[in-house]
This record gives C-alpha cells, structure tokens and sequence, in this order.
C-alpha cells in the first residue's frame, strides 16, 4: 500500500493585493510576480479580476457611442 501524499503549503498571492493589482493601485514583490505566473490559481483570480476591473469602463463607453 502506498503512503498518503503530503500536501505542499503554498502561500498564495492575498486577494486584496491581486484586486489592486488589477486596478493598477499597486506593484507586487518579486516572489508575488513568480508566484502568479507559476499558481493557475492566483493566475486565473488575477485575469478574472483584471477583467471585471476594466469591463464597466468599455461597457460605458460603447452604450455613450450607441447614443
């Protein structure tokens, strides 16, 4: 019978500096910009932040041309 896996902790990139991130409000460290191109987690949160934080201003903008 084969040993239970052990699961690696990883420390994830904080919700909070991924939304200011995808705002533009901030810069991440170093190991935070390894990490969210290495985690498909915090990757995928960062592109689905990223395009909830630009979607109302394009959303606008086209209903302002439709006008």
């Amino acid at each position: 019978m084969e040993a239970p896996k052990q699961q690696q902790s990883t420390t994830h990139v904080e919700y909070g500096r991924l939304m200011d991130l995808a705002g533009g409000r901030t810069k991440i460290e170093e190991w935070e910009q390894d990490h969210l191109h290495d985690c498909r987690v915090c990757h995928s949160v960062y592109v689905y932040l990223n395009q909830r934080t630009t979607e109302p201003s394009e959303k606008f903008e086209s209903e302002d041309d439709a006008a």
